[in-house]
């Protein structure tokens, strides 16, 4: 499983050390962003995916509800770094997650992600048992926005595209004009919520409804779905999708 963190410290050499110890002893870790101030994260922060955020402790400045309330897109854990001239240690109730003293013990370290860890596929796996028979009783996809949850029908999508830490979702309304929404998810999450419908990878970053697909090209590698739509296969993944279209 990778997990995606941030990091919060104004302390570079803290940055530092914490950074050369996960990709020596947490290499699941990948870290997408690292601020020297909260204030800073709260504004470039939004709308890029994390799992987790090591966060240096100060009570002065911010707590646990200042965050959360902050970065309400994202399901994630807290790991607060605790230096020398903190104020209180263990910490105060309500900072409910994990937390390290600063310098960093390598063993305490990894011990803690794989706790985080253990956490995330818990909440995960809970997640899509939960959106999978909202799914089956439903037919429809609820996809957050930033100002709102949109519902779509299933087997109104034509396909989803990858778009960074992003998924393009492309379906028909009222069975006629093309609507797009940008989802603040991957592919994956997506592939796993509608693997009982009838989708086929047919390229890395495209994930497509079989009953939309109109014609495959012979002679280049290219799939044309009902609208129009044309979408580059796989060359790997062209006789996958026949077989699957032929069945």
């Amino acid at each position: 499983m990778i997990i995606h963190t941030a990091i919060i410290d104004d302390d570079p050499v803290n940055v530092e050390d914490l950074k050369t110890k996960l990709e020596l002893f947490c290499p699941e870790v990948i870290v997408v962003a690292e601020f020297a101030a909260f204030s800073e994260a709260a504004i470039q922060l939004e709308g890029i995916h994390f799992d987790l955020l090591f966060v240096k402790y100060n009570s002065l400045e911010y707590d646990e509800s200042d965050i959360r309330s902050t970065f309400t897109e994202n399901l994630f854990h807290i790991i607060w770094l605790i230096g020398a001239n903190a104020h209180s240690f263990p910490l105060p109730e309500g900072l409910s997650d994990a937390s390290l003293p600063v310098p960093l013990d390598s063993k305490k370290l990894r011990l803690t992600v794989t706790y985080i860890i253990e956490q995330l596929v818990s909440k995960t796996q809970s997640s899509i048992v939960e959106d999978q028979i909202f799914v089956s009783r439903n037919y429809r996809l609820a996809v957050s926005e930033k100002r709102s949850i949109i519902f779509i029908q299933i087997p109104d999508i034509l396909f989803f595209q990858s778009d960074g830490n992003y998924t393009k979702i492309v379906f028909l309304k009222n069975n006629c004009n093309t609507e797009t929404v940008l989802a603040s998810k991957n592919l994956l999450h997506f592939e796993t919520r509608v693997v009982s419908f009838d989708f086929v990878r047919i390229h890395q970053s495209i994930l497509v409804n079989c009953s939309k697909i109109s014609r495959i090209e012979k002679n280049s590698s290219e799939v044309i779905l009902i609208d129009g739509t044309i979408l580059p296969i796989a060359r790997d993944r062209k006789k996958d999708v026949l077989l699957r279209l032929l069945r």
